[in-house]
């Protein structure tokens, strides 16, 4: 499993009118490997972003699967 976060601001000196945007993601997530060559992920991610103009504020929820499927070996080209 994983677990993740991250904050970031953001100040727009040069627009008019000025602001800042406070921006948060977050996100958990589950993999499952049944066989060598595949997995399954499935999670959750949210993100947001607030600023002092209505119009630009939002809040995302998601949720997704994953599937991931890979050689066993690893292929090498010959030259």
């Amino acid at each position: 499993g994983d677990l993740y976060g991250a904050y970031r601001r953001s100040d727009y000196i040069d627009t008019i009118p000025e602001r800042t945007v406070d921006r948060y993601n977050a996100g958990v997530g589950v993999t499952w490997q049944p066989y060598r060559w595949g997995s399954v992920r499935l999670g959750y991610a949210y993100r947001s972003a607030f600023s002092g103009i209505e119009t630009e504020e939002y809040t995302e929820n998601r949720i997704f699967l994953t599937l991931s499927i890979s050689t066993e070996l690893p292929y090498r080209a010959l030259y």
